[in-house]
């Protein structure tokens, strides 16, 4: 699978200092899950790309625009 979504989470989670266990935490998903979508395995649905941007502090607009 493409890295598109995988790529700018790594981005905007490492710009925060943040490791893949806290990110997950803040986001409600398990570490593994963050990982899979981070290495470009699994494409996170709408309601878990929400959450990642919650967790990180960041809007949908600022994702997508990044």
């Amino acid at each position: 699978m493409d890295r598109i979504f995988g790529h700018s989470i790594e981005h905007f989670r490492e710009k925060k200092k943040m490791t893949q266990t806290q990110a997950a935490k803040l986001a409600g998903i398990t570490q593994s899950q963050l990982s899979r979508i981070e290495d470009g395995e699994n494409w996170p649905t709408k309601s878990t790309l929400r959450k990642i941007c919650r967790g990180l502090g960041i809007s949908g607009n600022e994702f997508f625009n990044h």
